[in-house]
């Protein structure tokens, strides 16, 4: 490995079966031509502009990426594309060598020097990537809190290395989590799908969000499977949500990706956000658990808790690489958006 030479550079189209050949190594259960079409409708076909991805060679064999993609952001009523950090991954023998940092570094000062892109974000692995962008001088500016609803003890556990002490965390919590639905009224919602129009859009909590417009939506289902439903009670709609599925430590998860309330008190909210949990235990059982991230102090972080969800002990990190201290400000209010 040290006499070998690492070729880095960016990745297209010509490169697809070498990247196939890379996500079927973390997802064995995926054939090659769903890597492909995966990858393809996740980079190629993103609605927002186009991606800046790139990748480590050793002897022909592409054996680690940092792939980004463009993504709308929203600040009140200004809005930005910038770049999103998703796919980073070395081959299991290749770790420890470097590669992962050779990766990243010229991902930076290509995406710099080659594109009109003025921000790169991250939402790093605590404990594994973040102390590496770190060294390499990316700014942190908030956390990320990741909540859970178990759906399946025995799913979780084996999730999760099935440590005794999680497998007890595990009953207490499922007990509280059923009592607590048991004890909210949720009678009175009726949760089905919806159409794209009709989903809330009332991010007067979130200080800045992901734009879901028509296009995002339509994107994201040609590379995951979305869903998008609508809560109503006594007919009016309360809130909306949109949830997808993925996989964690080869078990299958759901995640909420979005939910949103209207103007109703918080009570009536946690009824809604209550209801909704219901519905997924109901409609995913197959699910190990229900995740939503979520960011600090924010409404949602709130019904989180109202609803006894499990909160984990690491928050991921909320980073961004800049171009330039044009941007600067380390706020959360993000008013390094400002485009005036």
């Amino acid at each position: 490995m040290e006499n070998q030479s690492i070729i880095v550079r960016r990745l297209t189209n010509d490169d697809l079966n070498d990247i196939a050949s890379l996500l079927k190594e973390f997802y064995p259960e995926w054939s090659m031509d769903y890597c492909r079409s995966w990858w393809d409708n996740k980079y190629n076909k993103n609605p927002y502009g186009e991606p800046m991805n790139y990748g480590a060679y050793i002897d022909g064999i592409l054996v680690g990426v940092e792939c980004c993609m463009p993504i709308e952001y929203v600040n009140g009523d200004k809005s930005v594309i910038m770049l999103i950090s998703c796919d980073s991954k070395v081959r299991k023998a290749y770790r420890g060598k470097g590669i992962w940092s050779k990766v990243v570094r010229y991902c930076m000062e290509n995406v710099f020097t080659t594109s009109d892109y003025p921000l790169i974000l991250g939402f790093p692995n605590y404990r594994n990537s973040y102390p590496g962008y770190q060294k390499m001088k990316w700014q942190t500016i908030d956390q990320m809190h990741n909540y859970v609803m178990v759906n399946s003890a025995e799913k979780f556990s084996k999730a999760f290395g099935g440590k005794k002490t999680i497998k007890r965390l595990i009953g207490r919590m499922l007990v509280l989590q059923r009592t607590l639905i048991s004890l909210t009224n949720t009678s009175s919602f009726e949760i089905a799908p919806c159409s794209n129009s009709e989903l809330l859009w009332d991010d007067t909590d979130e200080r800045i969000h992901l734009a879901h417009g028509d296009a995002m939506l339509d994107w994201k289902r040609l590379y995951k499977d979305i869903k998008t439903v609508s809560i109503k009670c006594n007919g009016r709609q309360v809130a909306s949500c949109i949830y997808s599925f993925g996989e964690f430590e080869d078990e299958l998860i759901c995640k909420i990706e979005k939910f949103v309330t209207d103007g109703s008190s918080l009570k009536r909210k946690r009824q809604a956000f209550s209801a909704m949990l219901k519905y997924l235990k109901k409609n995913v059982p197959e699910a190990a658990f229900v995740r939503i991230w979520t960011m600090k102090n924010t409404e949602v972080e709130q019904l989180c808790k109202e609803c006894l969800m499990m909160k984990s002990s690491h928050p991921n990190p909320f980073i961004i690489k800049q171009r330039s201290n044009e941007y600067d400000n380390s706020k959360w209010n993000l008013s390094f958006l400002d485009l005036d």
